[in-house]
């Protein structure tokens, strides 16, 4: 397995070496033997600094050496040498968001720009590039619902899967909302993700009363729910057919987004996107209290070792001269 050290203060590494830089390159302490060489012959001088009657440049240069050494230790220490604990990701992203696209048949009406799907795929795209660098999973859903792509950072691999989103690659037909609901709650919780957010695009087929326990069962959960409504209440035939006229069911996405206590919109003709609730709900931040419990730290900090050696040396600095 690799190693991996790190520097959870880097900037102290330029202060030790700027220490280091001074030990090698300030000039040695001028020769101070207090006019003795004026005094004595050099026999007698050599034999006097031999016997350790008088101090030259070695102790006193030795004295700098040792400061130096002891401050570029410090500053090693200071910048926090770390380890990667064994275990633990090198990044999570305890922020999710889900989108939840409906592809029942009535999305195909005719009141969208060409049809509500195409519109739906306008606003997609519209909230991936947004959410650029987040972790974002998609789901579809029909007469049940199915994860398309899981939770990733992959913009442009989802805005690929979004070109090809159509009715036809739902096994079931029919349109149940409640089904996506209870996904998107399984899939928050599986990644164990603080900050969980919902949007769902739907025209408000098959809102019912189950759908309703399962937004409830959201807000209970802390997942903040926006509802993006695409069609009109007057309704249109789906492509290529006459009949039959296909209603949006406005007042049924008010309420889905009321029992989660979100916010509903509704597309212009030209799919652009409203600005979307993003505050996470109380239940939520009260995790963060336990997020340190839950998740452990990546680095181990390796700063006390260094303390241990810096000890021995100090006391250098305080011995008696003689």
């Amino acid at each position: 397995m690799t190693t991996v050290v790190t520097f959870l203060a880097p900037l102290w590494l330029v202060l030790a070496l700027f220490c280091a830089l001074a030990w090698l390159l300030l000039p040695p302490p001028a020769q101070r033997d207090d006019g003795w060489r004026w005094a004595v012959d050099a026999p007698l001088l050599a034999a006097m600094h031999a016997l350790a009657r008088m101090r030259g440049n070695g102790a006193r240069g030795s004295g700098r050496s040792l400061s130096l050494l002891l401050a570029a230790l410090l500053c090693l220490g200071l910048a926090a040498p770390a380890l990667q604990r064994v275990g633990t990701d090198a990044y999570r992203n305890l922020s999710g968001l889900v989108l939840a696209v409906d592809l029942s048949p009535s999305m195909l009406a005719t009141d969208g720009d060409p049809t509500r799907l195409a519109q739906a795929q306008v606003a997609l795209r519209s909230l991936l590039r947004a959410s650029a660098g987040e972790q974002v999973a998609l789901i579809g859903f029909a007469g049940d619902a199915y994860v398309l792509a899981p939770f990733n950072a992959d913009t442009e691999a989802s805005l690929a899967l979004v070109e090809v989103l159509a009715p036809e690659i739902m096994p079931e037909g029919g349109s149940r909302p409640a089904a996506a609901l209870r996904l998107a709650a399984t899939l928050f919780a599986d990644q164990g993700m603080l900050r969980r957010r919902l949007v769902l695009i739907s025209d408000g087929a098959g809102v019912d009363a189950d759908a309703i326990a399962a937004a409830t069962m959201l807000r209970g959960d802390g997942v903040g729910l926006d509802v993006v409504g695409v069609g009109s209440a007057a309704g249109a035939p789906p492509r290529d057919r006459p009949a039959p006229l296909l209603r949006a069911d406005r007042a049924a996405l008010t309420r889905l987004a009321g029992a989660a206590g979100g916010n509903v919109q509704w597309l212009s003709d030209d799919g652009s996107t409203v600005a979307l609730s993003s505050e996470a709900s109380s239940s939520a931040t009260t995790r963060l209290a336990g997020l340190f419990d839950e998740v452990p730290l990546s680095w181990h900090s390796q700063a006390h070792w260094l303390a241990l050696l810096l000890l021995p040396l100090a006391l250098l600095l305080f011995r008696r001269q003689r």
